[in-house]
């Protein structure tokens, strides 16, 4: 997608952000720790993620200066049959999400695992 130029505010520029989620037991949120990547973040592993009241998601917003922000939407990380964490191939919207966040969660998840091994040994 082109950049944003000063001479054109209402140029669509599409961002990613990844969201942990605090949820309550009646299934509100009740917080959010929002991160660009799950790299940096200091709140969360792999092993705290579920999807009921620690769920990760990644949101994906389309907006402009001169607008603000015109569309979110979600895609929850979920867990697959051998417990890995998994990203959906769409968001709730049906936009597609860009494979480097796949492997970014894949790499985060790779990447604490051989942490807790290298500490049990």
């Amino acid at each position: 997608m082109s950049k944003r130029t000063p001479d054109n505010p209402f140029r669509k520029e599409t961002t990613y952000e990844w969201d942990f989620e605090t949820v309550d037991e009646h299934g509100d949120v009740e917080d959010h720790q929002w991160w660009n990547t799950l790299k940096r973040n200091p709140y969360a592993r792999p092993d705290d993620i579920n999807c009921t009241t620690k769920p990760l998601c990644l949101i994906r917003d389309v907006g402009s200066e001169g607008e603000g922000l015109i569309d979110r939407s979600w895609a929850y990380v979920t867990r697959d049959n051998d417990g890995l964490l998994v990203l959906p191939e769409y968001t709730d919207s049906d936009d597609k999400v860009p494979m480097k966040y796949h492997a970014e969660l894949k790499a985060w998840q790779s990447a604490w695992e051989n942490e807790q091994k290298e500490t049990q040994s």
